[in-house]
């Protein structure tokens, strides 16, 4: 089936848009619509000879769409208010480590003449293409360098949309002919559903085969392990993250991390808990240590090695009895000399591989580095 509608796409004339007489504009009726199966944020609407990829609302409605048509025609009049994008991108600019790993699940990575956060790529290759300065560096994510991008001149920058300081900057590059491509992936609460932004990235680039089949792949992986951790008796005790600037922010209800905890058969403390912060809660030491010091697994997602190294920024955080049986674990088993954390570079489309690790913190005493792709278990 998935065969027979590629073939469709590509046999479907370029004419697909005609002239509705009565109105004085084109009608461009839509022929296939990709609905994701998890994500909410964006789908692709198939017309005669050209796509268009909308980001979703809240409500499920468009409030972005990119018409992605053939380099040598014009975009379609009934989209003229849209962002129009021929379908051959040559040059990129990224502002996400996570979208360069998009990029190289897709093969596109040569496509990546400038990014932001240069120093927090964990990823060799296109470390490698940084240090011979085919990848040049546009500063940090929230006020990338203006005139770098107008130099390069690429074809799209990729934003998150994250930080009004890149307002300014993409009001300017507008001007300048230089489109932005917003991918709001971080948005997803589910695992699979921001993995499954794979397949906007495939629309995009004309990789959606691709794109397509690796979520696949991605999806059955994740679905399998899900499945075996809950048919786990034991559910450990789980708590995460330390404190920052004095506050404790953790995780809750249907937020991302919460999620995989539960696929993974952990006892998350704060799953039920009522969000005061997003979808987050905002606590102080006190609060926390109140109801987790008796946890058994301590998971953090930043770059600490070592157990000291965590008692050296705070005293009291030995006092968790996680910490003194020795069953903490960072997201610091894949960090680049710079400390980019490929947790938060790849993990987001690898949701399957983030899910074993943890099932086997959770559930195998003898977890260890060795066996784990992302974590690794802080010794002292």
């Amino acid at each position: 089936m998935k065969v027979y509608f590629f073939i469709l796409i590509v046999l479907i004339s370029f004419s697909g848009c005609k002239q509705n007489q009565h109105k004085k504009r084109q009608v461009c009726p839509v022929l296939e619509t990709m609905k994701p199966k998890y994500a909410k944020g964006f789908k692709v609407d198939y017309h005669g000879g050209f796509k268009v990829v909308s980001l979703l609302d809240k409500n499920g409605k468009p409030k972005v769409r990119y018409v992605i048509y053939p380099k040598h025609k014009s975009c379609p009049l009934s989209f003229e208010n849209d962002i129009s994008i021929p379908d051959t991108i040559n040059s990129v600019a990224l502002l996400s480590t996570t979208q360069a790993a998009a990029l190289k699940i897709l093969g596109k990575e040569s496509l990546i003449t400038c990014m932001a956060n240069t120093h927090l790529v964990f990823d060799t290759a296109i470390n490698k293409l940084i240090q011979q300065n085919i990848i040049e560096s546009l500063g940090f994510d929230y006020q990338p360098d203006f005139e770098l991008i107008v130099k390069k001149k690429p074809d799209v920058v990729i934003s998150d949309a994250e930080y009004s300081t890149q307002s300014a900057v993409f009001t300017k590059l507008s001007q300048h002919g230089i489109k932005e491509i917003i991918c709001q992936d971080y948005k997803e609460q589910s695992p699979l559903a921001r993995a499954e932004w794979i397949k906007f990235f495939g629309a995009i680039f004309n990789e959606y085969e691709k794109a397509d089949l690796y979520f696949e792949q991605i999806e059955n992986s994740y679905l399998n392990a899900a499945k075996g951790a809950a048919s786990l008796a034991k559910k450990p005790t789980v708590f995460c993250n330390i404190p920052y600037q004095g506050v404790w922010y953790l995780p809750t209800q249907a937020n991302y991390t919460a999620n995989l905890f539960a696929a993974a058969g952990a006892n998350y403390i704060w799953k039920d808990a009522p969000q005061n912060n997003a979808l987050n809660l905002s606590l102080n030491f006190e609060q926390v240590f109140q109801k987790a010091k008796r946890a058994q697994i301590w998971i953090l997602f930043s770059a600490e090695k070592s157990r000291s190294e965590l008692k050296q920024k705070d005293a009291k955080l030995e006092n968790f009895d996680a910490y003194k049986s020795c069953k903490v674990f960072s997201a610091a088993k894949r960090v680049s000399a710079k400390g980019g954390i490929d947790y938060w570079e790849s993990g987001g489309y690898h949701p399957d591989l983030i899910l074993n690790d943890l099932i086997q913190i959770f559930h195998n005493e003898s977890a260890s580095t060795d066996s784990l792709v992302y974590f690794k278990k802080l010794n002292p």
